[in-house]
């Protein structure tokens, strides 16, 4: 890069300093793709002493002066023709002190410049007064100037501890599939600042957002960025498997089908590569990663008291509508009668009605008030310890939960989108920013093969299998127990009645426990013993003889089960027993909730579907990280047709 003087202008008369490119619609270097009108300040500022050092400007007020070779100040009222002239000097500051004494208003142009080890094709962005400074730079490290201070107002930005910073600004880099990385940097003094920022492949990240599926993968190679001849639509080529190319979303689209996909170098596809193709002709783009959205992150911001929740349980990260006040949160806990939620948008009041929009449940608060924690236990009877979040994976993952969690805090993530505790996601540093230790390479939580280790106040829930590790609010390590679930799988499993439960002596136990109709009511079935955590899943079908009862939750301290039917009625102290699956099967694989195991139980699974033969085999339940997971056999009965 070199300054370009005839990109310049002098204006001696009205005292400016003005890039003609800026003059005809802020035509900046990454709307171009072009770096070559961006140059070192010092020539700029050797090119306007030169011209202010001819016969023919004395007779005007000099424009300029060095204060060393990168800090520059403007005098006797001398500026920038345009507010966007300064993007296109870097390597060093400008002051501009227009007025003088104790009143002076100056502004202040800092330089600051990125050192490190880049992925190709990041893009750098930067935070500055809790925004997004839109860039006019290109990929890959940047050296430009900043506005800091605004005649006579510093931009203000919250440091690393939470304390707003005169002058300072945010540099990040969020591409999905790399390891994050972000610094913070006081530009107050002017001058240069370097900011240290590197990435690396993240092979823990490498699914991709989204794919496509050419005609053709031939030549396209992975780090490449794809464009779309008709959308427009960029995506940076993150792997190329069974004939598909998996991307990360740059901007753009979506693409289209039929359209021509070609390979380019760099992100602002100047450069073309080997790689051409045409898009499928039915198919124009498919969510991977990006169709995650059934997991939920939710921040504890307030808390309702006083109320019982009725209808139907809550679920996690379901919208809440409040009657009257027009409040809208979402659902993040319920402990004790105690509803805990996240802000969305307008004044929650103390004592109208919320509503879940999914569930239907209702809670009517006699109190509100502003919260940041909520105690939760990882299974029933468990010591309940504050966390400040809940990720529910929803049956997924941890493996699929830590790539959602990159992927709403990646570049681009904003609140329209995906808020993250009331801020645009690629901001996300911490539950507690201030507090809290940021996790760059992941902000809410790594992965070390397939264990995810949650950010501090993060509590993950339904989870597919117990390859988790929590740190809870007060920063201590917490362990989850050994979850397991019984799934069952089969192409033609969709119909059929699927049974998991105990047995000895060759029978289904079906007295595990007694029903207490005394302590029953509406909304809860109550039991005479002890629940036994290694054979209940955390919700699932209690059966009182023949009758079920689906359960969403119990308490073993009241030994009580949530119930969405009325049990009562029920002969007191008739025997019951809780399957470890009992489903009607709407797909090819059923599993049961998770299941605190201790010890191995033997159980008979059963399959049955009129048209098929019955299946039946007796096995074990493992307490060993296995579970169960068993594929039936399904003979057709030709006699059942």
């Amino acid at each position: 890069m070199a300054f370009v003087s005839s990109e310049w202008a002098i204006d001696y008369v009205n005292k400016t300093v003005t890039n003609d490119d800026s003059a005809v619609g802020a035509k900046l270097p990454a709307a171009r793709g072009d770096n070559d009108y961006v140059g070192p300040i010092l020539e700029w500022f050797q090119w306007i002493a030169a011209s202010a050092a001819a016969a023919s400007p004395m007779a005007y007020d000099y424009p300029i002066e060095s204060q060393t070779p990168t800090v520059f100040k403007w005098l006797f009222g001398w500026t920038f023709g345009h507010a966007n002239d300064y993007k296109y000097l870097n390597g060093g500051s400008i002051v501009d002190p227009n007025g003088s004494g104790s009143a002076r208003d100056d502004s202040l142009w800092s330089n600051v410049y990125s050192i490190g080890s880049l992925e190709v094709g990041s893009q750098i962005f930067m935070i500055q007064n809790d925004a997004e400074i839109t860039p006019w730079w290109l990929t890959g490290h940047v050296d430009l100037l900043v506005l800091v201070k605004n005649t006579g107002s510093w931009i203000q930005s919250v440091n690393p501890l939470g304390v707003p910073t005169n002058g300072a600004i945010w540099l990040m880099v969020r591409e999905f599939g790399d390891f994050y990385d972000h610094n913070f940097s006081d530009l107050s003094g002017g001058g240069i600042n370097p900011v240290g920022l590197n990435t690396a492949q993240d092979n823990g990240n490498q699914t991709g957002e989204l794919y496509l599926t050419p005609a053709a993968t031939t030549n396209f190679t992975a780090g490449s960025f794809v464009k779309g001849g008709t959308s427009n639509a960029v995506g940076k080529l993150r792997t190329i498997a069974s004939g598909k190319l998996y991307l990360t979303a740059v901007r753009g689209g979506p693409y289209q089908t039929s359209e021509t996909l070609v390979e380019y170098a760099d992100r602002e596809c100047q450069t073309a590569l080997d790689g051409s193709t045409t898009n499928h002709a039915s198919t124009a783009y498919t969510n991977v990663v990006a169709g995650y959205s059934d997991i939920k992150t939710v921040f504890v911001q307030r808390k309702f008291t006083g109320g019982t929740t009725s209808v139907a349980a809550f679920e996690t990260g379901e919208v809440l509508n409040q009657a009257t006040s027009n409040w809208v949160g979402k659902f993040v806990a319920e402990v004790a009668n105690v509803i805990y939620v996240q802000h969305t948008s307008g004044t929650a009041d103390a004592t109208h009605e919320l509503t879940g929009a999914s569930s239907g449940g209702k809670y009517t608060p006699s109190a509100t008030a502003a919260e940041t924690e909520v105690d939760l236990a990882l299974y029933p009877g468990a010591t309940a310890y504050p966390y400040n979040a809940v990720m529910s994976l929803n049956g997924k993952t941890t493996v699929q939960g830590y790539e959602w969690g990159k992927y709403i805090t990646r570049y681009g993530s904003k609140s329209a989108t995906y808020s993250i505790n009331g801020d645009d996601g690629q901001e996300y540093r911490a539950a507690i920013e201030g507090t809290y230790t940021d996790r760059k390479v992941a902000p809410l939580g790594t992965l070390a093969g397939t264990t995810f280790y949650s950010e501090r106040g993060i509590f993950i829930t339904d989870a597919a299998a117990v390859l988790f590790v929590l740190i809870d609010a007060d920063g201590q390590t917490r362990n989850p127990p050994n979850y397991q679930r019984a799934i069952a799988s089969h192409a033609s499993l969709s119909g059929c009645n699927v049974f998991v439960a105990e047995i000895s002596g060759g029978q289904v136990v079906k007295n595990q426990y007694t029903y207490d109709d005394t302590n029953s009511d509406s909304t809860h079935l109550a039991i005479n013993e002890a629940i036994n955590l290694d054979k209940t899943p955390l919700s699932g079908i209690i059966c009182v003889g023949d009758t079920q009862y689906v359960y969403t939750s119990f308490d073993t301290v009241t030994k009580k089960f949530v119930v969405t039917t009325d049990p009562t009625g029920e002969t007191d102290n008739a025997d019951l027993y809780i399957p470890f699956l009992y489903v009607t099967a709407d797909a090819a694989s059923e599993q049961s909730a998770q299941i605190v195991v201790g010890a191995n139980v033997t159980v008979r699974t059963a399959v049955r579907k009129y048209g098929y033969k019955y299946y039946t085999n007796d096995t074990t339940f493992g307490a060993a990280y296995n579970g169960l997971a068993f594929s039936p056999i399904l003979v057709v009965d030709p006699q059942q047709s």
